[in-house]
């Protein structure tokens, strides 16, 4: 078990439940049974007396990424509960037994395509870095799926149809080659594997902002992609737990 882990986990927790609103504050992930280790994030679910106006924020705390879903009590209670995870919840505060009810597995709305682009290459590279040391055989793999990922958000973040493999590195090495320099560069052995993949998602992702930052928090809506109103209204829900890492 990581202590710094745990250490993130208890600060969270307790800004969580000193909030009026907060119902419940359950894990899942690696979460749920404290399995971290050095690429682990921190998986949450918190049930709301209000309005949940977005199904996920993500922010860091400790240097550590957060994964807090938001669900509304009153959906909670009747069965419209969205999104759980398969392995199900363990509650870490929940006072009136809402985890305890049995979730009822349905789809995630895909979130909008170019924040889960920037969130999701900053993800992986955080997974990467415990499965170098963990499990050298996935890491391998991951590399290899990571490089045709970000020939795919090239094209995103510009607007661009993917062309196929083949056209793509054509146009990338065409355009910018140091990225396909870069993405060649990470499938060969040695020590800067990572910081080669995180520089090429960082070019690849440029024209909309580059790959998730620790001073951001990014959030996903139910459909579509989120209003800053409702951004902003999910934040102010569980800004003490935000504001742990700023």
């Amino acid at each position: 078990m990581s202590e710094r882990h745990q250490r993130a986990l208890e600060d969270l927790v307790g800004a969580l439940k000193a909030l009026p609103h907060v119902s419940a504050v359950a894990a899942y992930g690696s979460t749920k049974d404290m399995s971290w280790s050095d690429g682990s994030d921190i998986d949450l679910f918190v049930v709301v007396d209000a309005p949940a106006p977005v199904e996920s924020l993500h922010f860091f705390h400790r240097g550590i990424p957060v994964d807090l879903s938001l669900r509304n009590k009153r959906q909670w209670e009747v069965g419209e509960r969205f999104w759980v995870p398969l392995e199900g919840l363990v509650p870490l505060w929940d006072p009136d037994g809402l985890v305890a009810i049995a979730p009822r597995q349905a789809e995630r709305s895909p979130p909008e395509r170019q924040d889960m682009s920037r969130f999701g290459h900053r993800h992986v590279l955080q997974k990467l870095r415990r499965w170098f040391k963990d499990d050298a055989e996935l890491a391998e793999l991951v590399v290899a799926g990571e490089t045709y990922w970000v020939l795919h958000a090239y094209f995103q973040a510009r607007g661009l149809d993917y062309p196929g493999p083949e056209h793509a590195v054509t146009h990338v090495r065409q355009h910018d080659p140091t990225i396909v320099e870069k993405l060649v560069a990470a499938l060969r052995p040695g020590s800067e594997r990572l910081r080669l993949l995180e520089e090429a998602a960082e070019l690849a992702l440029e024209p909309v902002g580059g790959i998730w930052k620790e001073d951001e928090v990014v959030a996903f809506a139910w459909e579509g992609a989120p209003s800053p109103e409702d951004v902003e209204e999910a934040k102010r829900l569980v800004a003490p737990a935000i504001a742990l890492g700023r």
